[in-house]
């Protein structure tokens, strides 16, 4: 009995444990055959102490309080084996249980951490951030209802350690166990709660940053169409004026839109510091076009600005010119018509024609820059000019007012040869013949300037003029040296003729070599008019080329929509093809011309050229780049719409998969298996058809975001 009772105190003592289960039970069916083992013996005691008892009452009674004892003490053992066996029957399956439990709930909140560890990259793009939020809320309300499951395991813990036998260690690990296991599910909640707060940061932050940039695209277009769409003003100055307040107005909205696009750099800055790696190119490069898109309107703003100060000056200036022109051509039609009258003495017929040659003199410098003034202001004359004659009405009155002064030489001249002055007409005739030699016999350099030549071709029509008003000349003075040598003989008739032949030789040199003149300076300008024609048209279509390079946005949200933009633009691939030739030759023919001749650095004809070459070299490299940037962008939108197609089958099978996949068993080891086969099948496909459709949509909104608003 010593012994059994010694056994039975160790069962009590001993700590359950999932291992010990097994030896328990067979030591408590060990103690169950021992106790039944000695009941026999403890029937035999009672009925020896009973026939002692008949025998001597007196002597018995020994006997009879030992058995009691020994009775009571069997009962007790046998009561004390019955209750470690219902406590053992009842812990043993709680047990299991709750440790099955407690290890699924530790797999659970292992899947969860690392659901939070291994996040994909964190985006800079909205429509990410947000699916990255629904994720985490995911996570969360997993977390949520791991917490309720968390607290029933606890519940269960804390009874099950209450009914544990002495309260022994073991029950201190389970209430252990399922404080750690709450402890970790406090910190999985509280790193949850935290990427919540920080990705609804990143939000809101990349909101703005996409949003201000979106806005900024779109103003900073809405400015430059709003520039390209200025209306040429007039060629007054008071339109010009209104057009630079306009000008300068658009200037305080575009250095305003500099001051946004550096706080949304900024923004930038911070966004990139905080996403990852893989898409901070992205929201440099959206940074880099959208800046280059405002240098873009920045320079087309300064370029009209200067050409609308440029087109104010020249306008003032032809005014001047005018008005000081029509000034001097009053005063010079009042003293043709007052003086150079033919006088009857001959000193004062000298004086006259002297001074008449000095008055023609000036009249042909004027008429100089009456021509220069033709080339003025572009060509164009102002429609409200404080003027009243134009340009048209000042050339007749020029006219007119030459050809007055050449019939006043005439008569002069007829004067003096009617007063016996043969021969100071002859040599003065002869010295302006000799004059005359020496500037057409002048070295002359090539005219590869447009406004150059038509100054050059003026100046030799002046000079042109001038020789064809001495026809008249040449033929009095020849009529009035043949009616001498009819009436002279010897030696001073010889030289006369002499005289004449020289006049007539020399006048038929003038007038060839002037009339060749003509010629070579009609060819040259001809010439430079049909390379400046071409270039002004290869400059406008270029011009026209980067206009619709600049404006022009390609559609990236639907298949055919690309595919028709790069048709398009590959028709403009074509058309620059096409103009390839016509822009070698222009400038090869340019080129030739300015070797040809010595003319300074810097001229108006290099500059067109270097201009040329910088235009078509820019629109080249956009239209390339352009042509690259549609064929990727009609690969991307390909490659997404096969990966959508993909996913939509994918999502297909796996709603199929789900929708005849057995309910959940009420078997344990059914349902862990279940549970297990889940696990896989989620934690091996359940994002890696997303993670590339999502890269490609983030691509694909990028581009449609920033990449041509910043062509310019």
């Amino acid at each position: 009995m010593q012994e059994m009772e010694e056994a039975v105190a160790q069962l009590r003592n001993m700590e359950l444990t999932d291992t010990d289960f097994r030896g328990q039970q067979e030591q408590l069916q060990s103690l169950r055959e021992v106790i039944a083992e000695h009941k026999p013996l403890v029937t035999k005691l009672h009925r020896v102490s009973c026939k002692l008892s008949e025998l001597s009452p007196d002597g018995a009674h020994v006997f009879q309080l030992r058995f009691e004892a020994a009775e009571k003490q069997y009962c007790s053992l046998r009561e004390a084996v019955r209750q470690a066996a219902a406590i053992l029957e009842d812990t043993v399956p709680r047990y299991s249980q709750l440790s099955e439990r407690m290890d699924l709930m530790r797999d659970n909140l292992e899947r969860v951490r690392e659901r939070l560890q291994n996040c994909s990259a964190v985006s800079g793009e909205p429509s990410r951030i947000r699916e990255q939020l629904r994720e985490n809320s995911l996570v969360q309300a997993e977390l949520e209802k791991l917490g309720m499951a968390l607290q029933n395991i606890n519940k269960q813990g804390t009874e099950l350690s209450s009914s544990a036998p002495s309260g022994g260690s073991q029950a201190q690990v389970l209430q252990q166990q399922a404080e750690q296991l709450l402890g970790e599910w406090r910190s999985l909640c509280s790193q949850g709660e935290e990427r919540d707060l920080w990705l609804s940061g990143l939000l809101t932050l990349a909101e703005r940053f996409w949003h201000g940039l979106s806005d900024l695209a779109l103003t900073l277009s809405d400015t430059q169409q709003t520039v390209l769409d200025c209306e040429e003003p007039g060629n007054d100055p008071d339109s010009i004026r209104t057009r630079l307040d306009a000008m300068l107005a658009l200037r305080e909205d575009i250095d305003n839109q500099q001051t946004d696009l550096d706080t949304l750099g900024t923004i930038g800055v911070e966004l990139m510091s905080l996403c990852g790696d893989m898409e901070k190119p992205h929201v440099t490069k959206s940074l880099d076009e959208l800046y280059s898109l405002w240098n873009g309107l920045n320079k087309l703003w300064n370029e009209r600005y200067n050409r609308l100060e440029e087109q104010l000056k020249a306008t003032l200036r032809y005014q001047d010119t005018t008005q000081r022109l029509r000034d001097w051509l009053l005063s010079a039609e009042l003293r043709i018509s007052e003086q150079f009258l033919v006088g009857g003495d001959l000193e004062v017929v000298k004086r006259q024609l002297c001074d008449l040659k000095e008055f023609k003199r000036e009249l042909y410098q004027h008429r100089l820059e009456l021509e220069t003034l033709g080339h003025m202001n572009g060509g164009k004359v102002p429609k409200d000019s404080a003027s009243e004659c134009p340009v048209g009405d000042l050339r007749e009155r020029w006219d007119s007012l030459e050809e007055e002064a050449v019939n006043r030489q005439h008569q002069l001249e007829d004067a003096l040869l009617g007063l016996g002055q043969f021969q100071n007409q002859l040599e003065e005739l002869l010295n302006w013949l000799s004059h005359t030699t020496e500037q057409l016999q002048g070295p002359r350099a090539p005219c590869i300037d447009l406004q150059a030549c038509e100054i050059e071709l003026a100046k030799h029509k002046v000079l042109r003029n001038d020789v064809l008003s001495h026809a008249r000349t040449v033929e009095s003075v020849n009529e009035a040296g043949s009616g001498i040598l009819l009436s002279s003989t010897g030696d001073g008739a010889e030289t006369l003729q002499a005289r004449l032949r020289e006049l007539n030789q020399r006048w038929e040199f003038v007038q060839g070599k002037t009339e060749r003149r003509q010629l070579e300076l009609e060819n040259d300008l001809s010439r430079v008019q049909d390379v400046t024609l071409e270039i002004t048209e290869l400059l406008q279509w270029l011009e026209q080329v980067e206009t619709h390079l600049s404006l022009s946005r390609p559609i990236w949200g639907h298949l055919d929509s690309a595919r028709e933009a790069l048709a398009e633009h590959l028709d403009l691939c074509k058309d620059m093809e096409s103009k390839q030739p016509t822009y070698n030759s222009v400038r090869d023919r340019l080129q030739h011309l300015l070797a040809s001749c010595t003319l300074p650095r810097g001229s108006s004809a290099e500059h067109q050229l270097r201009i040329l070459e910088q235009k078509w070299e820019s629109a080249h490299c956009r239209v390339q780049e352009r042509k690259e940037r549609l064929s990727d962008g009609l690969a991307m939108i390909t490659e997404f719409y096969n990966t959508m197609q993909e996913l939509s089958a994918w999502l297909a099978q796996k709603e199929c998969r789900a929708t005849t996949a057995p309910p959940p068993s009420v078997v344990l080891e059914t349902v862990t298996n279940q549970i297990k086969e889940h696990k896989v099948s989620a934690s091996s496909t359940w994002r890696l058809p997303t993670i590339d459709m999502g890269q490609e949509g983030i691509s694909l909104a990028v581009g449609y975001m920033c990449t041509d608003t910043c062509m310019a």
